[in-house]
């Protein structure tokens, strides 16, 4: 859903001229077991000229858990401009010395800048993966797209 759209060409450089927002669908946001990156947010945005750039503001609050391993739950995310990874890669880790249930809850966040040179749709994903633990679940998250004027 397009928040706002301004076709100005006497606006400054650095200008924002629209925005778009997604949210995620709590009932995709629950991950069971060691899988692959998985995505979460998706979001296009077509940007009003080739020179546009877009920043990027995504988050995805997880709450992760596994057994009695010294060896916490091991979550992962990042951001793609289609299926180029473009930035994030953020890795989120607990260990401790207690042979008993670790649970961690945590916000992934990862914010960028993209130059896409495309007046075409980009389309932006916003992945993450369980590389240890039993479960993971996401609450809550959401991804802005802004357009800048170039």
């Amino acid at each position: 859903m397009a928040l706002t759209k301004l076709h100005n060409s006497s606006m400054p450089s650095g200008s924002v001229l629209q925005v778009v927002q997604e949210t995620l669908n709590p009932t995709s946001g629950t991950t069971s077991g060691t899988s692959s990156f998985a995505t979460y947010i998706t979001k296009a945005i077509t940007p009003s000229s080739t020179s546009s750039k877009i920043f990027i503001i995504a988050t995805l609050n997880s709450y992760a858990q596994i057994g009695t391993s010294y060896d916490g739950p091991q979550h992962q995310s990042k951001l793609l401009r289609g299926t180029t990874h473009i930035a994030g890669n953020n890795f989120f880790f607990q260990r401790d010395n207690v042979s008993s249930t670790k649970y961690h809850s945590t916000d992934h966040n990862i914010s960028y800048l993209d130059s896409p040179s495309s007046s075409s749709a980009v389309t932006y994903n916003l992945q993450a993966v369980l590389s240890n633990g039993s479960s993971i679940s996401f609450y809550n998250g959401y991804m802005t797209l802004m357009e800048i004027k170039g």
